[in-house]
This record gives C-alpha cells, sequence and structure tokens, in this order.
C-alpha cells in the first residue's frame, strides 16, 4: 500500500490483510484475531482496573481519558471499567 501512496495512514483493515497475507505465505506461522473480538475488550480492561486503582491511591480522577479506537480494545479497556463509576 505503502509503495502505491506513500503518504497512506493505513487503517486496521490493511493491517489484518498483510498480517494474514504474511501468515499463508510464511511456514510454520499463525495468525491470532485480536483488537476487534470481545475476549480481547475484556482482558484489556485489567489495563483500565489498574488505572482506576493507581488514581483512586492518588486520590484523582481524570475529567477526560485519551485512548486510541482503531480496533477498539484499547479503548474498551480504559472505559468499560471507568463505566462502572459513573
Amino acid at each position: 500500500m505503502l509503495a502505491k501512496d506513500p503518504n497512506c495512514p493505513g487503517s486496521l483493515g490493511i493491517a489484518i490483510s498483510e498480517a494474514i497475507e504474511d501468515t499463508v505465505k510464511t511456514p510454520n506461522t499463525k495468525y491470532s484475531l485480536g483488537s476487534v473480538l470481545n475476549h480481547v475488550c475484556m482482558h484489556q480492561t485489567v489495563i483500565g482496573q489498574e488505572a482506576l486503582k493507581q488514581m483512586e491511591l492518588a486520590g484523582e480522577y481524570p475529567d477526560v481519558v485519551v485512548a486510541c479506537a482503531g480496533g477498539g480494545s484499547n479503548f474498551a479497556g480504559m472505559a468499560f471499567p471507568s463505566w462502572s463509576r459513573t
């Protein structure tokens, strides 16, 4: 993709397609589904829970939490535990 358009910002779809293509072409390689699946979001919440615990220990709570939202698991990991506090 970058050979065709060096300014291409990329996408999750392109990344997944390239990973699968590489997996099919490379012997003894496996591809594991990730960021867009529920079980990954659940595991990512450990990061959000840890962040909440650290904020509690510091006696602080943020007005805004920022997380990337490409496939959703990073954002979900931060947002899901926070929702239980509202």
